[in-house]
């Protein structure tokens, strides 16, 4: 893990983040695109998987592993965003734009928690639980991210453009 901490580690620790953001919003056969689609109708489950169906049927249980595995996935790539802006913000400041990507993505990653999850989402850090945050305190900090990826974005018009539509 120290190797990425460092000016020559960033791009390697940036690009884990958005693998994992892109697993967790459309990179398997349960991502966040599925699973909200197959919930709202959009899609339909055409399997034989009760995970599956029962979240189409909006009869899905506590335990749900399609939904868990979802869940996990999405949280890494919210704890992988954080934790990369952190670590570009003390080791390589001058990346900017890069950083603010990393803000989009967290910003887009707790849109997906209030419009995916019921209220009351966590966001642990270290394996500290965090406290559960309401829809409208995710949106919340949403637009606050996306302030904040715009204030970064420099000269990139593609992280411009990335803030304003999630803002």
């Amino acid at each position: 893990v120290a190797a990425y901490q460092t000016p020559a580690g960033v791009d390697a620790l940036r690009f884990g983040v958005l693998s994992d953001f892109t697993l967790a919003y459309d990179g398997n056969t349960d991502a966040f695109t599925v699973i909200t689609g197959n919930m709202a109708d959009e899609l339909d489950a055409t399997d034989t998987f009760a995970d599956r169906l029962s979240i189409n049927a909006r009869q899905s249980g506590e335990i749900n592993t399609n939904m868990e595995t979802e869940y996990r996935n999405m949280q890494q790539a919210h704890l992988g965003a954080v934790s990369a802006a952190t670590v570009m913000s003390q080791v390589a400041p001058t990346l900017k734009w890069q950083r603010s990507e990393m803000y989009i993505v967290k910003g887009f990653t707790e849109i997906f928690f209030g419009e995916g999850w019921c209220s009351g989402t966590p966001f642990s850090n270290n394996g500290v639980a965090g406290q559960p945050n309401s829809t409208t305190q995710l949106f919340t900090m949403a637009v606050a991210d996306f302030d904040t990826a715009l204030t970064l974005a420099d000269t990139s018009t593609r992280m411009k453009y990335a803030a304003q539509v999630g803002r």
